[in-house]
């Protein structure tokens, strides 16, 4: 456990207002239309900002966030209001003790050292015809990967790990999945988004690339039972 993923703590919040137009993408491109009777998951929920901005445009009937980062988590829930959210300091979500209709995640999964273990693990909190979203552009299909898993390694107090698009999918389908990707592309409103280049992206040209094409949306279902 640690208190907060960046090494940098006040980095925190600038990463979260940063995430706006790509979580109001990821909620347009997941398909999700109605979720007044779902339970969802936030898988890596940091300070919990995406759940709070899916009930503003998506009402849930509850959701969970979960993180290893306890002091993201006490923003978190300092920052809940009344709305119908807990977040929960944890790294196994098969320890929770309810399944889901629907979960997300944003920019994690590059940080786990076994992707099948996990799919394997959201399959069993998940309901059968139940929906993960995962939000990736940390992975080896993209030409900015390699500079940025150096800048990680300072950044950050964890491990990134290296999964191509494919694996990632070829884990989920292990799991009893129906997996299909799609990039971004249109979703995200640039002129939206903070222009931040260097260190992170050498020119304008590459920032905008890696939004139509790096920045990948995966939904993985779980089938229902027959």
């Amino acid at each position: 456990m640690t208190e907060t993923w960046t090494v940098d703590p006040t980095r925190e919040e600038e990463m979260e207002e940063g995430h706006t137009a790509s979580w109001d993408a990821t909620i347009t491109l997941s398909g999700e239309t109605d979720l007044t009777e779902s339970r969802v998951l936030d898988f890596g929920c940091n300070r919990g900002g995406f759940l709070r901005r899916l009930y503003s445009l998506l009402p849930f009937q509850e959701g969970i966030g979960i993180d290893v980062a306890s002091g993201s988590v006490e923003k978190a829930m300092q920052a809940r209001g009344r709305l119908p959210i807990t977040y929960i300091v944890c790294h196994n979500v098969e320890a929770l003790p309810f399944q889901f209709d629907v979960a997300f995640s944003h920019e994690v999964i590059y940080l786990l050292p076994d992707l099948k273990d996990h799919a394997e693990k959201i399959a069993s909190r998940l309901k059968p015809g139940g929906r993960y979203h995962i939000a990736l552009s940390c992975h080896t299909a993209n030409p900015l990967w390699p500079r940025w898993k150096e800048l990680l390694r300072s950044h950050t107090h964890t491990p990134a790990y290296d999964y191509s698009p494919s694996a990632i999918c070829v884990a989920f389908e292990k799991a009893g999945f129906e997996i299909e990707s799609r990039p971004f592309g249109d979703a995200i409103d640039l002129s939206t988004m903070p222009h931040e280049l260097e260190p992170w992206f050498p020119s304008l040209s590459s920032l905008e690339e890696f939004y139509r094409e790096s920045f990948l949306l995966f939904s993985a279902a779980r089938p229902r039972c027959k």
